[in-house]
This record gives C-alpha cells, structure tokens and sequence, in this order.
C-alpha cells in the first residue's frame, strides 16, 4: 500500500491528486470496514478457538494477496479500482486479530514488551527494509532491464508474494497455538505464587 501512489502515478498515468483521492477514499472506508469486519467475527463463538482465528489469517493474507499480484500484472483501470476496494480491506483486516492473539500467548508481564516487539519489527520491516528493497529492485530494473517507468510495477511484483509467505506462518501458528496459550497460562500461575519483592 506504501507505494500504491507512486504505482498508480507512473503505471496509470493518475495525478498525484488524483492518486491520494482515490487511495484516501479507500483507506478510509475500505480500511475502517476491514477493521470492522475483523472485529465483529473476533466476537463470534468460533473466535474463542485461536485455531479458527488463525485459519482465518491464512485465508484473508492469502486471498488478499491475490488482488494485489493481479493489479501490479496490469488491468484495465476500473478493474484496477475494483480489485483495490477488495485489496484494502485485507491490509487492515489482521491487525486487531494478530495483536489479540499475541496477548494470549504470553504471560501478562511480557504483553506490553511483547507488542512493541511486534510493532517495532513491523515498522523496521515496513518502513526501513520494504522501501529499500523496492527502490533497489526499482533502479536495477530499470537501469539494467530497461523498463522505465515500468521498473517499480516490476519490483513489486517481485516482492508481491510475500503475502502467500506470511499465510504460511500463519498456518504454521495454528498447530502450537493452543499449546502456546497453555503454557503462557501456566507460567502466569506460576508466577502468581512467587512471593513478591
């Protein structure tokens, strides 16, 4: 979603207004709605099992990491808007579950600590190793192979299938986690006998 701006820019001929009107839009309500969305089903009876929340993970990282690899392969431009509004929702849509699942699995003292891990990681990866890592593929792609304008649909295509890769460990999650949840339970009863300092 970082680069959706420059994408659309270079690859769809699209103002920058033009761009962040169409992009904002989306965030706003695409975004607001997938967030919502996560929340509700996190109230339903089957999200008590964090095997089913995990299972759902994998599916809505996968499935949204479809729309993404077809709009960086190139469509027509309303499908391209289409594919978006189903594209959002996705991105937003698993932090809420994966910060309630973190806190299940660790003992009380260490959530706080355990969630600014998280976020640092995301950010550090996000913010500091993403955009590199385009921005080099973008400039190889283009010095070396010659694609222009072309170079940053190229490096995100690259790195597109990420998402099929964070639905694995999400699967991958799913067989320990309620083993996960015990343990962190058992090592809060523990600690809940230790005399006090």
């Amino acid at each position: 979603m970082w680069w959706m701006p420059t994408f659309l820019v270079r690859s769809y001929h699209m103002t920058i207004g033009q761009a962040g009107g169409l992009l904002g839009q989306m965030q706003l309500v695409a975004g607001t709605a997938g967030t919502l969305i996560a929340s509700w089903l996190m109230r339903r009876p089957a999200a008590t099992d964090p095997r089913h929340i995990s299972r759902l993970l994998v599916w809505v990282t996968a499935l949204g990491t479809l729309p993404s690899m077809a709009i960086l392969w190139g469509v027509p431009q309303h499908v391209l808007i289409v594919l978006l509004w189903i594209f959002t929702p996705a991105v937003y849509f698993y932090i809420g579950p994966i910060l309630g699942l973190l806190q299940n699995v660790v003992p009380p003292h260490m959530r706080a600590t355990t969630c600014a891990v998280l976020l640092f990681t995301a950010n550090v990866a996000n913010l500091v190793i993403a955009p590199q890592c385009i921005g080099w593929l973008s400039d190889w792609f283009s010095g070396s192979l010659g694609a222009g304008t072309e170079s940053l649909r190229w490096a995100l295509i690259v790195l597109a299938p990420t998402g099929f890769w964070a639905a694995y460990h999400f699967a991958r999650s799913g067989f320990t986690i309620r083993q996960d949840e015990i343990t962190a339970r058992s090592m809060k009863a523990s600690a809940a006998v230790l005399p006090q300092r």
